[in-house]
């Protein structure tokens, strides 16, 4: 009878933990897909945003087919903020990931966000909205 009294306890516990495990790792992910600009057509990439909660929030921002500006550095921007940088790799192709987890800055997305990838003077090289 002992046991019984811990065991029902033990199992209710497990089981909450197990949920909570799961609700974390069930977050909610947006993406918008980025389009080319007429200046450098043929580069297309993502951004994503997943929250997981009020204070786990993610977003990454890639573009590729971008060969024409490898060793290039750009600048993203969200909601004409300025989010971060990243430099196109020798196979065109570059990204940039900030994680609240990491205590990197993160912004809010809502449904109108607009990302934009820029060259450092200024020319708008990709586009996309959430």
């Amino acid at each position: 009878m002992r046991r019984m009294r811990w065991t029902i306890p033990f199992l209710a516990l497990v089981a909450l933990l197990s949920f909570s495990v799961t609700a974390q790792a069930s977050g909610v992910e947006t993406v918008a897909q980025l389009t080319s600009s007429a200046k450098y057509p043929g580069v297309n990439g993502k951004a994503v945003y997943r929250v997981d909660s009020a204070t786990d929030r993610r977003l990454e921002v890639e573009i590729e087919d971008a060969g024409r500006l490898a060793g290039v550095k750009l600048i993203v921007m969200v909601d004409g903020k300025r989010f971060g940088t990243m430099t196109v790799n020798s196979l065109g192709y570059a990204e940039i990931e900030h994680e609240t987890e990491r205590s990197q800055a993160v912004p809010m997305i809502t449904a109108d966000s607009v990302i934009r990838v820029k060259t450092v003077a200024g020319v708008l090289v990709a586009r996309g909205t959430f």
